[in-house]
């Protein structure tokens, strides 16, 4: 399961040292974050 929230630019996420919040230049570049955090292993 995967602890994830987007809000326009903005994507917080849990990892395993705790939560973490990134801010983007716009939602496209959040939702690649996204993509690319949904694909990592």
């Amino acid at each position: 399961m995967h602890n994830i929230s987007v809000n326009k630019s903005k994507v917080a996420f849990a990892d395993k040292c705790g939560q973490k919040m990134g801010t983007f230049a716009n939602t496209t570049e959040a939702k690649q974050f996204v993509s690319w955090l949904l694909n990592i292993k």
